[in-house]
């Protein structure tokens, strides 16, 4: 998998290289490292400094098993679980999102609800 400074995430097939699947739309000053967790990929990304409602396209949940036109399904966008600088971490179902404002945002894989927020 490989993340391009331009907004890309692209899957390659580990078999002859060949490319599987491509998403773009992956905005952000910053994208730390796309993260699986079973047949799901977590991409968390800072928000862009100007950036209006509805021009946040990363901090998302893919279902990688559900590839529609080339790419996978989006199953959840984060609103306020946003990773500034260190890439997702998963545990039991749950994806675990720092922001630059130190807070942890606890994110239930399957279904995006959050399971809870703190303050570290």
């Amino acid at each position: 998998m490989v993340v391009s400074s331009g907004g890309t995430v692209t899957a390659y097939s580990s078999a002859d290289g060949s490319q599987e699947w491509q998403i773009d739309g992956i905005e952000g000053n910053s994208v730390p490292s796309p993260t699986t967790a079973g047949r799901f990929l977590l991409v968390g990304a800072r928000l862009p400094e100007f950036a209006t409602d509805g021009q946040v396209q990363a901090n998302c949940c893919l279902d990688l098993s559900t590839i529609i036109d080339g790419k996978p399904a989006v199953i959840w966008r984060a609103d306020k679980a946003i990773c500034d600088y260190a890439s997702p971490v998963t545990s039991n179902g749950y994806a675990y999102f720092v922001s630059k404002a130190s807070v942890l945002h606890c994110v239930d894989i399957a279904s995006g609800e959050v399971a809870y927020r703190k303050r570290l």
